[in-house]
């Protein structure tokens, strides 16, 4: 659907580069508190919403000099708690990449505004990750259920649907509207095509209890679990450059709907499967709908995403159709 009020995405807004899948994060990654001036000239030391994101050396940065699609996720998440105070996301309802953010970038940073209070211990949070000083400089937006500890949060206000976001940005209210809208739709039962891929769950990506040996899976790695699918539906390492040789490259643009299973542990160390469908194309076979579930050995789901995937040609900035030969393996 189209976007408005400041929040439009165009083909040359798409990001345009390759992701090694390096999750190397910042040394540093710091908040800070403002001194705010409240009535009778008191001041007061209040938490910002405003969550800045230094970047570090050159070891920092993947192959193509950009954050990794996860990392996103997680200063997402760390923006969220410089906020609240504390929590964790419980689902991330959308998340949508408008452009890479480069390392190294001046000005970077994350906005939080508390949307809602759904219930007790949750709360609705949406978040923007902008870099630089131009009017338009979202890179990224976020829209995510908040699991938040006792008492944690519960000084902060929400934020009314009518006020701007910063700089002028689009109302709070247009701007989660726009970002629903613009989701991608669950599947409809008629899938175009489905490929399985293995993936190894290691030791560090699953959550125990002191003494317990299972545990849960975290949705920062879940997430980059997710992400390897990127390779694989266009063949692989062996597609990819396939794909690179011919100036081409497949892109995420968008995620919904990221949530882990209730009540469905694992051991670390174990292998697992993913399943990925195709759901549908659109725009000449240049933009793709994929669902994908993350199933345990015994077939329980663990995780499941729904993912907006587009074709590019970097060169020119603009989107391209997906070529045949790639298109027959993706429905094959």
């Amino acid at each position: 659907a189209a976007e408005t009020d400041g929040e439009k995405t165009t083909k040359r807004n798409m990001p345009t580069d390759l992701h090694d899948f390096d999750k190397r994060l910042p040394q540093k990654v710091e908040s800070y508190t403002s001194l705010v001036a409240e009535q009778g000239n008191t001041l007061a030391e209040q938490q910002t919403h405003v969550f800045h994101v230094y970047q570090l050396g050159i070891k920092d940065i993947d192959g193509y000099g950009h954050v990794w699609y996860g990392n996103y996720l997680k200063f997402f998440e760390r923006g969220m708690q410089a906020f609240l105070g504390g929590g964790s996301f419980e689902v991330v309802q959308h998340l949508k990449y408008r452009r890479s953010v480069p390392w190294g970038a001046a000005h970077s940073q994350i906005e939080t505004y508390l949307v809602s209070r759904p219930g007790p211990g949750r709360a609705l949070v949406y978040q923007r990750w902008c870099v630089g000083d131009d009017a338009d400089n979202t890179s990224a937006l976020c829209l995510a259920l908040v699991s938040l500890p006792p008492g944690c949060g519960d000084t902060v206000p929400v934020m009314g649907g009518g006020e701007r976001l910063e700089r002028k940005g689009p109302k709070l209210a247009m701007a989660v509207k726009n970002l629903q809208t613009g989701a991608v739709k669950p599947s409809d039962g008629k899938p175009i095509g489905q490929m399985l891929a293995p993936r190894r769950i290691f030791s560090d990506m699953v959550l125990t209890a002191s003494g317990e040996r299972r545990g849960r899976l975290q949705l920062v790695d879940v997430m980059d679990l997710f992400e390897q699918s990127r390779t694989e539906v266009v063949g692989g390492q062996p597609g990819l450059k396939a794909f690179l040789e011919r100036g081409l490259a497949l892109v995420v643009g968008q995620i919904d709907e990221l949530v882990l299973a209730p009540d469905t542990p694992l051991d670390a160390g174990v292998d697992a499967t993913c399943e990925v469908t195709l759901l549908r194309e659109y725009a000449g076979r240049k933009c793709f709908d994929f669902q994908q579930r993350l199933l345990r050995a015994d077939g329980a789901e663990l995780a499941r995403v729904r993912v907006l995937m587009c074709c590019v040609n970097p060169t020119q900035g603009e989107l391209t159709t997906v070529p045949q030969d790639s298109w027959d393996d993706w429905v094959g």
